[in-house]
């Protein structure tokens, strides 16, 4: 029992860990002024927390379903939760002068921006698929 209930917040925990990551210690440390492409990073990696995330959330329902189907599914989950994450950065955008103390550590760019992080999201996700596909790891997770 306990396994399972750790299978099933182990992604959560992560998640929360790389938002923190991405949100307060990247720009105390500077991350985003020194790698230029660390956003589309920090969105690849989402993806993958988001697709694990969707993957335990729906673990008894893809179960049945065929490797290319689980994926689909796993993929748009994650690419859902990256829309959302969009939405609320334009809100905040929209909202600069009602909320200065967020917008600094959580807002939006423009189309280019956010179409990057979408597909970086989408490309986060497809790696988790890939790899959750896999037969071994299915094996080893079934015992």
């Amino acid at each position: 029992m306990q396994l399972v209930r750790l299978r099933f917040i182990m992604p959560w925990i992560v998640g929360v860990l790389v938002i923190f990551a991405g949100i307060f210690v990247a720009r105390w440390i500077g991350f985003y002024f020194w790698f230029e492409n660390a956003d589309t990073l920090m969105h690849t990696i989402g993806g993958i927390v988001a697709a694990w995330i969707a993957a335990s959330l729906l673990n008894g329902h893809l179960a049945t379903l065929p490797r290319w189907k689980r994926g689909a599914v796993i993929i748009s989950v994650a690419v859902t939760i990256g829309v959302a994450w969009e939405l609320a950065e334009y809100g905040v955008a929209l909202a600069r002068d009602s909320l200065p103390s967020v917008y600094p550590y959580f807002h939006g760019g423009n189309l280019p921006d956010t179409l990057t992080d979408l597909c970086a999201d989408a490309f986060g996700a497809a790696i988790f698929s890939i790899i959750e596909s896999k037969p071994i790891w299915r094996r080893n997770s079934q015992k």
